[in-house]
């Protein structure tokens, strides 16, 4: 288990939240199953009092985002909780006040990244069932706007992308 997972785990306990991990999503068919795939796939940590899916996500690579996004398509409470990229946006479609377009250029990468990581912890702590009822199409903007700005990237660098 990581250090960041550790982290959440933590948070879990501090505020009372049950949670079980390595679990499964319930799902038979998908994209990069095979005949060798035993199970369907796993995700980091599950809420079962929110219903809630979490996956823990370091870098990302393109493979992770097609699966995530795939994921979060599918007919349960998947969420991206994205912990080394501080571009990831989690005040997008968040109820906290706080919205980063105020940090932008004001804060060091790390400290973005604290900020993206303690708001994240935040959002799974204090909300309730309802809250994360549509967290799949929340977290779907955020992988959007992530991947968004990746593009920019590559253009900025390269000019135009493929």
């Amino acid at each position: 288990m990581s250090k960041l997972e550790d982290r959440i785990e933590k948070s879990f306990i501090e505020n009372g939240i049950s949670y079980e991990k390595q679990k499964p999503i319930i799902i038979t068919d998908y994209p990069w199953k095979t005949n060798r795939s035993r199970s369907s796939p796993k995700v980091d940590f599950y809420l079962p009092e929110n219903n809630l899916y979490i996956e823990i996500k370091g870098f990302m690579t393109m493979e992770a985002m097609s699966k995530m996004s795939f994921l979060a398509r599918q007919c349960c409470n998947y969420y991206i909780f994205q912990g080394t990229e501080y571009e990831w946006n989690p005040f997008i479609e968040n109820d906290t006040p706080i919205k980063s377009k105020e940090f932008k250029g004001t804060l060091s990468n790390s400290k973005q990244l604290e900020l993206n990581i303690s708001e994240q912890i935040n959002e799974i702590c204090t909300n309730t069932r309802d809250y994360f009822d549509n967290i799949s199409s929340k977290t779907l903007l955020r992988l959007q706007d992530f991947i968004r700005k990746k593009i920019d990237q590559y253009e900025k660098w390269n000019g135009v992308w493929y």
